[in-house]
Parts: C-alpha cells; structure tokens; sequence
C-alpha cells in the first residue's frame, strides 16, 4: 500500500511539473520592432527611431537614435539646451500578461551631443572681477555620457502595431567642459512588430 501511494505522489508531481513547463514555454510571437517617436518630431523637429529585439517573453534589449532637423534656431524659444545626436542603447523588463508589452522598467545609456545655451551677466574670463560687463550668450558644443534608469507602458494592437509611452532621465558622467549635469529621455513612440 504505501508503494502504491508512493508511486501515486511521484506521479501527480511529475505532472505538476510538467504542466508548469508548458506553461513557462516560450510564446511564439515576432522578435522584432521598429518605432517611430512622434513627441521629439513634434515638439522638437527631431528625428527618433528605434530598433528593439525580443530576448524571451518579458526582456528585450534595444537601440535609439535622434538627431535634431533644426539647428541653432531651436534656441530662439525658453530652450536651455538640446541635443543634436543621441546613441541610446537599452535593456527593459516588462510586467505585462503579453509578450513584451504592458508596465516596463528600463536601464539605458546615452552617448549625446548638442549645445548648451550659456547666458549671463558677469564675464566667465574674468574670475575674480566684480564688475557686470552685460549680458552674454554663448551656444558651446558639449558631448556626454550617462547612464539612466526610465518607466513606461507599451500598448500592443492585434496587428503588431506598438504604441509606446515612456519617460526616464540619464545622469551624465563623461561631460566635456559644457554640458547638462542629466540627460532626459521622453517619448510617445508608434511602431510595427515583425
């Protein structure tokens, strides 16, 4: 009797555990996306893109880039600084029921150029004068490194079709002599699965 029982036991565990491996099998779906970020092109005239690869059903690792369709004439507004270029590769963690969609955390690092609005009243050359010489404005080129941490969602259509909202900030630690002490990273994204 208690041989029966044994066997019974190891049996209903062997399934247990069977069926927990069906259900943590990977889901078939497309490995690939490609998106386009409509904020930056809207509100900054930049262009944004990016590539993004399915590692399993809740991590992917991808790539952003942006450069600026607008030059200098982008300082004419309340802007402080902006980037021209940004290199952008990244890692997410989704939380959601659907294969990489849903809430998602995202390490990421940065590589950007751009320049840095200076305006002020006293003279930088001068370090210890006390006299105000006028306003100055100066645009100085900057190029920095950071690393950054940003949250979002990812809303998945039935099609393929991605919509992507998120937003984090980088702190830069290689900084040329001018240059945001932070990166910021924002977008609403559109995108297709393939």
């Amino acid at each position: 009797m208690k041989k029966i029982l044994f066997i019974l036991i190891c049996l209903v565990s062997l399934e247990h555990v069977s069926a927990q491996d069906e259900t943590e099998k990977a889901i078939d779906f497309p490995k690939n996306e490609f998106s386009f970020n409509a904020l930056n092109f809207l509100l900054f005239k930049s262009f944004d893109v990016t590539y993004e690869r399915a590692i399993n059903n809740g991590a992917s690792v991808g790539i952003n880039t942006m450069f600026s369709l607008d030059g200098n004439s982008r300082f004419d507004g309340e802007i402080y600084y902006y980037e021209g270029f940004t290199l952008t590769p990244y890692y997410r963690m989704y939380f959601g029921k659907k294969p990489n969609a849903g809430f998602f955390g995202e390490a990421f690092a940065v590589l950007a150029t751009g320049k840095y609005n200076y305006y002020g009243w006293y003279d930088y050359n001068c370090y210890n004068c006390l006299s105000i010489v006028g306003p100055r404005e100066s645009f100085d080129s900057f190029t920095a490194f950071g690393i950054g941490l940003s949250f979002g969602v990812k809303l998945l259509a039935r099609r393929n079709f991605v919509v992507n909202v998120h937003g984090g900030i980088a702190r830069n630690f290689l900084n040329s002599t001018y240059g945001p002490a932070v990166t910021p990273r924002a977008g609403i994204s559109f995108g297709w699965r393939f």
